[in-house]
């Protein structure tokens, strides 16, 4: 009788011994050829220099947002303060006809000024004549 609870559907009899090992992980049966490990390392990199690109292009639309709210579009330049330069000699080079008081006021308003110190270095918009 114990032989017929042992025998399966199939009247097979499987034993195990105790030094056995039954394997509880499967390998897997698909492998990648060297072309398709190259294929897949390709789409890796393209990914992530797409990532990398991203991330450069985020950076860079930032700086020229703050660009394009400037007023160089209406008809101002961009210069760099040089050591001893003040509000008033900044203007007067650019005033031609206009009052110098008026181009002081204006390069104010284009940098968003609190005074009329100025910094050596300090890169400011400056109408142009």
């Amino acid at each position: 009788m114990a032989t017929q609870s042992l025998i399966g559907t199939a009247g097979a009899v499987s034993y195990r011994t105790s030094t056995e090992r039954v394997s509880t992980t499967r390998r897997s049966t698909t492998r990648l050829t060297k072309r398709g490990r190259n294929v897949v390392r390709g789409a890796a990199v393209a990914s992530l220099l797409i990532v990398i690109g991203a991330g450069f292009s985020a950076v860079g639309n930032a700086s020229e947002k703050n660009i394009d709210a400037t007023p160089a579009s209406t008809g101002y330049v961009k210069v760099v303060v040089a050591p001893g330069e003040t509000l008033w000699s900044l203007a007067s080079m650019v005033a031609g006809d206009r009052s110098i008081s008026s181009v002081e006021d204006a390069i104010v308003t284009a940098n968003n000024l609190t005074g009329p110190d100025l910094t050596a270095g300090a890169r400011l918009w400056v109408p142009t004549k």
